[in-house]
């Protein structure tokens, strides 16, 4: 994955990457920084549009904040399940692989296009990087080009 580089430079280890796309992918760094798994999920825009196509009455909606967990009207009650729902599973997920990892707390950072918006909805600490990946690369991008110099 091209965030491990970016993640064993800048971050604590070992390190939880929680990549906010398409599909939400949590990856686990070990205390070495090497890569030993993770998950994939939906992500905010497939969980939403799945809600609205494979359903007769749902419509799609944005992903507006929502103030409450508890709402009165549909397209706020879609919002709060899938926005809150997905931080719920991240907390959850933290949680769970801090207990696999077997080294206490982790650290933990977010990337991608939902990073920002998601991170509010996560009641665990996490720092947010958009970059992250763009770093990764550069790193990679560095070691190549100073191997042939």
């Amino acid at each position: 994955m091209l965030f491990r580089g970016a993640a064993k430079e800048f971050y604590k280890t070992p390190c939880i990457v929680i990549d906010l796309g398409t599909i939400i992918k949590v990856m686990a760094l070990d205390k070495d920084g090497s890569l030993v798994g993770g998950t994939l999920s939906p992500g905010v825009r497939l969980s939403l549009e799945a809600m609205a196509t494979q359903t007769a009455l749902l419509p799609l909606v944005g992903t507006d904040k929502v103030e409450k967990v508890i709402c009165t009207n549909t397209s706020d009650c879609i919002r709060s399940g899938v926005l809150g729902g997905i931080g719920c599973m991240l907390d959850g997920m933290i949680g769970r692989f801090e207990k696999e990892l077997a080294h206490g707390e982790c650290s933990v950072v977010a990337t991608g296009g939902n990073s920002a918006q998601i991170r509010p909805y996560c009641e665990r600490k996490m720092e947010l990087n958009p970059h992250l990946v763009s770093q990764g690369l550069m790193i990679i991008y560095n070691k190549n080009v100073l191997k042939y110099i």
